[in-house]
Protein backbone atom coordinates (compact mmCIF):
# COMPACT_ATOMS: atom_id res chain seq x y z
CA UNK A 1 0.00 0.00 0.00
CA UNK A 2 2.63 2.26 0.76
CA UNK A 3 4.95 1.27 -1.69
CA UNK A 4 2.15 1.73 -4.48
CA UNK A 5 1.54 5.50 -2.81
CA UNK A 6 5.60 6.15 -3.16
CA UNK A 7 5.24 5.10 -6.48
CA UNK A 8 2.26 7.29 -7.46
CA UNK A 9 4.05 10.30 -5.88
CA UNK A 10 7.42 9.57 -7.91
CA UNK A 11 5.69 9.11 -11.02
CA UNK A 12 4.19 12.77 -10.68
CA UNK A 13 7.66 14.37 -9.63
CA UNK A 14 9.27 12.53 -12.56
CA UNK A 15 6.72 13.74 -15.11
CA UNK A 16 6.76 17.62 -13.60
CA UNK A 17 10.35 17.44 -13.82
CA UNK A 18 10.41 16.08 -17.53
CA UNK A 19 7.99 18.48 -18.38
CA UNK A 20 9.62 21.50 -17.21
CA UNK A 21 13.22 20.68 -18.22
CA UNK A 22 11.95 19.88 -21.74
CA UNK A 23 10.56 23.45 -21.87
CA UNK A 24 13.82 24.78 -20.05
CA UNK A 25 16.19 22.95 -22.57
CA UNK A 26 14.21 24.00 -25.69
CA UNK A 27 14.52 27.73 -24.64
CA UNK A 28 18.07 27.27 -24.08
CA UNK A 29 18.58 25.47 -27.23
CA UNK A 30 16.62 28.10 -29.45
CA UNK A 31 18.69 30.65 -27.49
CA UNK A 32 22.06 29.17 -28.93
CA UNK A 33 23.11 29.05 -24.85
CA UNK A 34 23.76 24.97 -24.70
CA UNK A 35 25.50 22.91 -27.01
CA UNK A 36 26.48 19.82 -26.54
CA UNK A 37 25.04 16.65 -24.38
CA UNK A 38 26.53 16.77 -21.62
CA UNK A 39 24.17 18.74 -19.51
CA UNK A 40 21.73 15.96 -20.83
CA UNK A 41 23.44 13.76 -19.45
CA UNK A 42 24.17 15.24 -15.75
CA UNK A 43 20.61 16.75 -15.76
CA UNK A 44 19.65 13.28 -16.28
CA UNK A 45 21.68 11.58 -13.70
CA UNK A 46 20.78 14.48 -11.06
CA UNK A 47 16.95 13.41 -11.85
CA UNK A 48 17.34 9.46 -11.12
CA UNK A 49 19.37 10.82 -8.02
CA UNK A 50 17.07 12.85 -6.69
CA UNK A 51 14.12 9.92 -7.30
CA UNK A 52 16.33 7.71 -5.88
CA UNK A 53 16.35 10.24 -2.44
CA UNK A 54 12.95 11.31 -2.63
CA UNK A 55 11.39 7.76 -2.55
CA UNK A 56 12.90 7.07 0.56
CA UNK A 57 11.68 10.44 1.92
CA UNK A 58 8.56 9.86 0.68
CA UNK A 59 8.57 5.96 2.34
CA UNK A 60 9.46 7.41 5.89
CA UNK A 61 7.09 10.30 5.47
CA UNK A 62 4.17 7.84 4.92
CA UNK A 63 5.03 5.27 7.08
CA UNK A 64 5.20 7.74 10.17
CA UNK A 65 1.57 9.18 8.20
CA UNK A 66 -0.28 5.30 8.49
Amino acid sequence: MLRGKTARYLYAYTLLAIGISIVIFDILDKLIVIEGTRIFIIYFVLLFLSEVILSHIIMKWLEKRY
